[in-house]
């Protein structure tokens, strides 16, 4: 990444992101299993991407 031409708070923000929608997708992963926990989830998902 450090050959892109991004400043370090861009970098580090791309890190951040990256990061977070890991949990993100582990999370969903582990709601797969069903019940309220996947239900909250997926609203979390679709409020973030806008379906709705």
């Amino acid at each position: 990444m450090a050959d892109c031409g991004l400043s370090n708070d861009a970098r580090q923000f791309l890190r951040d992101l990256h990061a977070a929608e890991k949990q993100l997708n582990d999370a969903f992963q582990r709601a797969h299993q069903g019940g309220a926990l996947e239900a909250r989830v997926s609203a979390v998902y679709r409020r973030m991407y806008g379906k709705r």
